[in-house]
C-alpha cells in the first residue's frame, strides 16, 4: 500500500514538473518569436512625410539678372513694328529681379524675365514718335533735350566739362541725338554717355 501511495506521489509530481517545464517552455518560445513592434516603421514614415512636405512647400529660389543674361530695350509702334532695339549690360542691372526691373524702366511693360533673356518693350503712341531727344548743355552740366511743341531740358549729373572740346562744342550746338531707349538707359545710368559719344564718333 506505501508503495502505491509513492508511486502515485511520485508519479503526480512529476506530472506537475512536467506541466511547470511545459509552461514555461511555451512562454519562453512564444516571447522569442514575437514579431518586432511597428513603431519605429510608423515614426519613420511621418519623418519621410514631413520632409517630403518641407521640400514642397519650400519657396522656390527667386529669379533675377545674371552675368549671362541677355537684355533687349525694345520700342514698338502701336501695330508692333520694331522701331528701335538696344542691348542693355546685365552687369548694370546685376542681381535685380522683375519687380525692381519694372520700377527701373517705368513705361516698359516686361514680355520675357528668366536667367537666360529679359525682354522690355515700350508702345510708342503718335505723340510720343513725334519728339526728338538730343543732348545739350545746361548750367555746366549735359542734359537731355526733348524737342517738341516746348524744349524741355533734363539735367544729368555729369559735368560737361570732362568732355573734350570738339564733344562740347556738339553738346553746345545741340547735335548729338539719341534714341528714346538711349534717353531711357542715360537716366538710369549716366556713365552710358561713353557708349552714345562713341557710337557717335563711329557714324
Amino acid at each position: 500500500m506505501l508503495k502505491k501511495r509513492h508511486y502515485y506521489l511520485t508519479l503526480g509530481i512529476g506530472v506537475l514538473a512536467f506541466f511547470i517545464v511545459f509552461v514555461i517552455t511555451y512562454y519562453f518560445v512564444k516571447m522569442t518569436t514575437t514579431p518586432p513592434q511597428q513603431v519605429p516603421q510608423m515614426i519613420m514614415t511621418r519623418n519621410e512625410k514631413s520632409i517630403d512636405a518641407i521640400a514642397y512647400n519650400q519657396p522656390k529660389p527667386e529669379v533675377t539678372i545674371q552675368p549671362n543674361t541677355h537684355i533687349t530695350l525694345s520700342l514698338v509702334d502701336q501695330d508692333d513694328t520694331m522701331l528701335d532695339s538696344k542691348e542693355l549690360d546685365p552687369l548694370s542691372l546685376l542681381g535685380v529681379n522683375q519687380t525692381t526691373l519694372k520700377q527701373k524702366f517705368a513705361g516698359y511693360q516686361v514680355d520675357t524675365f528668366n536667367e537666360q533673356n529679359v525682354l522690355m518693350k515700350k508702345v510708342l503712341t503718335n505723340a510720343n514718335q513725334s519728339l526728338d531727344y538730343v543732348l545739350g548743355i545746361q548750367d555746366d552740366y549735359v542734359c537731355i533735350v526733348e524737342e517738341g511743341p516746348s524744349k524741355q531740358y533734363i539735367k544729368l549729373n555729369i559735368p560737361a566739362t570732362q568732355f573734350s572740346t570738339q564733344t562740347y562744342s556738339l553738346l553746345l550746338k545741340e547735335q548729338i541725338k539719341i534714341t528714346t531707349v538711349q534717353k531711357d538707359k542715360l537716366l538710369l545710368d549716366s556713365t552710358y554717355i561713353e557708349t552714345i559719344l562713341q557710337s557717335y564718333q563711329e557714324e
